[in-house]
């Protein structure tokens, strides 16, 4: 009888350490609707979704953890992290990046439904007008090299978006995913100009040690996209697929 007992004790511990070697710990910024974490812990958002099951069918679970951007990278250089979601291709020399965009930083000129434009042509159409630039906010090229409008400064996403309808501002910059849902549920009177400004396709970083896996996921990525899972996973949390952005975009 002992000796069955510690051979049970045995396997409990062998399977503890198997359980938590399947665990992976991911890393990200704070981006809806594409990544957040809950007051309750839990994490959600399209690439948590997508990661999430990526993994699962790769044979690991994960634990996701919500950090800025800069400290995430640094946790993923250093391996105390195993991926970093939301980055740019090749953006960390020397670390395994995936190759399947799962994300897209799409951004958007944001106006009042009064300005008589829908269109957006190039960033000359702004020229002398006050845009509203939310402060630590860095914008991709050609945004950031622009400096032909009047930069007023502002604390958050939300009071920027509120001085546009109140016509204190002429407009912002903002995700196109995360702006539509915010115009659509706080009933704001702004529109959003196609085409976009720019779009930048988004993949997650692994540390070091995960190189095969990086290849895994790859083509693990690659089918459930090819399978219309990520458009149901964008569908899920933003009633239209990542098709139908794509799209919207353009």
């Amino acid at each position: 009888m002992f000796l069955v007992i510690r051979l049970l004790a045995l396997f409990a511990i062998v399977q503890s350490l198997t359980v938590q070697a399947d665990t992976l710990r991911a890393c990200f910024e704070r981006w809806e609707p594409y990544g957040a974490v809950r007051s309750d812990g839990s994490a959600v958002g399209i690439g948590v979704d997508i990661y999430r099951k990526a993994l699962k069918l790769a044979g690991h679970q994960v634990v996701y953890t919500e950090m800025s951007y800069n400290r995430c990278g640094e946790a993923v250089k250093r391996g105390s992290m195993d991926l970093k979601l939301f980055v740019i291709p090749n953006e960390i020399p020397g670390l395994p990046h995936l190759t399947v965009n799962t994300d897209y930083w799409m951004v958007a000129a944001v106006v009042h439904q009064t300005l008589p434009v829908d269109h957006y042509e190039s960033l000359s159409q702004f020229a002398g007008m006050r845009i509203g630039i939310v402060r630590g906010y860095v914008y991709p090229e050609p945004i950031h090299s622009y400096n032909r409008w009047d930069v007023v400064d502002t604390s958050n996403p939300i009071q920027t978006l509120m001085a546009i309808q109140n016509q204190r501002l002429d407009l912002a910059l903002f995700d196109l995913l995360y702006v539509d849902r915010e115009i659509r549920e706080r009933k704001l009177k702004l529109k959003t100009l196609r085409p976009i400004v720019v779009k930048v396709p988004q993949v997650a970083v692994m540390a070091l040690r995960h190189q095969a896996l990086a290849k895994q996921l790859d083509v693990i990525l690659t089918k459930m996209r090819d399978d219309g899972i990520f458009d149901q996973i964008y569908r899920t949390h933003t009633g239209k697929s990542l098709s139908e952005w794509l799209s919207l975009a353009e």
